[in-house]
């Protein structure tokens, strides 16, 4: 089993500068700076190559201080909240992403109108609450209670047995009723 090493974000770069280059150097294996790196063996052996052709820089993500690709541009989000302010005031989230494609053509997902709107503090129009759990009732607390409640049986059981059941082999009852609690003194 390997060591687990904690590392302060800001020292995680250098951390990982001065293992690979404990790698190239040959002072340590790939698989030794696999495991205390947490990273695979292939990885490890891309990061090398990397630190020789470009040095510690090279180590850096690439997209590092980049907007990704894929965001929302910040016009668009300011579209959204105007228009969740103004006209669109009583839609839901996706009403809005359907009205925005159509008379806007912007693209956007519903998750992605509700997010914008969040971050804006717009509250939505339209949101799903969680069902209220309604409370079982209390268990009867004494065995008096329950005879009380179910009086009815026994005349209930005996019609139902004449219609439907077959004849049981003890006419007994199966049912002991327990010991008065007046007579009970305790109970370990």
């Amino acid at each position: 089993m390997g060591w687990v090493i904690f590392i302060p974000a800001f020292l995680g770069q250098l951390y990982v500068g001065f293992v690979i280059e404990q790698v190239v150097d040959g002072k340590i294996t790939n698989g030794q700076a696999a495991e205390v790196l947490g990273l695979t063996k292939r990885q490890i052996i891309r990061l090398k190559e990397r630190m020789k052709t470009e040095g510690v820089a090279g180590l850096a993500h690439k997209n590092r201080g980049r907007i990704p690709k894929h965001a929302v541009p910040k016009e668009t989000k300011e579209k959204v909240a105007m228009l969740a302010r103004g006209p669109l005031r009583d839609a839901s989230c996706q009403q809005v992403a359907e009205l925005l494609e159509e008379f806007y053509g912007t693209t956007l997902s519903a998750k992605s109108v509700g997010r914008i709107l969040k971050q804006a503090g717009i509250p939505l129009a339209h949101t799903h609450r969680a069902p209220k759990r309604q409370k079982s009732r209390d268990r009867m607390p004494q065995e008096g209670l329950l005879a009380q409640i179910d009086a009815f049986l026994p005349g209930f059981i005996e019609r139902f047995n004449r219609r439907f059941a077959l004849a049981p082999a003890d006419p007994t009852s199966a049912y002991a009723p327990g010991p008065s609690l007046t007579r009970l003194k305790c109970i370990c």
